[in-house]
């Protein structure tokens, strides 16, 4: 198994190679150029992506997932959760978490029905807090972790990585866990920090950040979950 980072913009994206090649997120919609610039030079002439899994649907990871369904022809995932926000361009609702989301969201428009990038009708939607990924070529599961958003998904793969999506970002030290600007539910996340506890990964890949290490992460989620 191969990670490619697919750094854009604000954000990134993860190229997995397998046994077949799937893409999580896509970045926001002004990343279309960047994003298929980058994955041409990393997919090898008779590699395709066959799936495209959406994280959760904030603008900035699922922005070019319609357009990059049109080049490439790949299925569209989603949770539930995040479903009608996807098809119809919003962004899953959004409530401050930290300080800086305080000041972000003191800015921010807050029509929630806002259409914020290109909306799009999933090809499936997950319904379950677990799901294979062998019928898509790669090893490990998706899992359900919301908090985030409602729909908020994670890869557990098997050796030992876990790409998280905004269950935590680092906005100023790359390597150390800090809480999401925004969450949904914090109760929800909590029992996603500690999912992901159990999961004992070796190595921790976030959008908003470089990666974590199993310790630095333990550390961070043992001083959350006693609050």
């Amino acid at each position: 198994m191969k990670i490619i980072p697919i750094k854009l913009n604000r954000t990134k994206a993860f190229l997995i190679k397998d046994t077949k090649t799937i893409l999580v997120d896509t970045g926001g919609p002004s990343d279309f150029a960047s994003l298929t610039y980058q994955l041409d030079l990393a997919l090898e002439e008779n590699e395709r992506i066959e799936t495209i899994l959406i994280t959760h649907a904030h603008s900035d990871h699922y922005g070019c997932a319609k357009s990059l369904r049109e080049k490439t022809g790949a299925k569209v995932l989603i949770h539930q959760g995040d479903y009608e926000c996807l098809k119809n361009g919003f962004n899953s609702a959004l409530f401050p978490f930290s300080i800086t989301g305080k000041l972000i969201w003191s800015f921010m428009k807050k029509d929630r029905t806002r259409v914020v990038a290109q909306g799009l009708e999933a090809d499936r939607v997950i319904d379950s807090q677990e799901m294979d990924l062998s019928e898509f070529g790669v090893a490990g599961e998706i899992v359900h972790t919301p908090g985030h958003t409602p729909g908020s998904i994670s890869l557990f793969l098997e050796d030992k990585t876990a790409i998280v999506g905004d269950l935590m970002m680092s906005l100023y030290i790359p390597e150390k866990p800090e809480r999401p600007l925004f969450a949904s539910n914090v109760e929800e996340w909590k029992k996603s920090l500690k999912r992901l506890l159990d999961f004992e990964p070796k190595k921790i890949m976030v959008t908003h950040g470089n990666f974590y290490t199993y310790q630095d992460f333990y550390k961070f989620a043992q001083s959350c979950l006693k609050k």
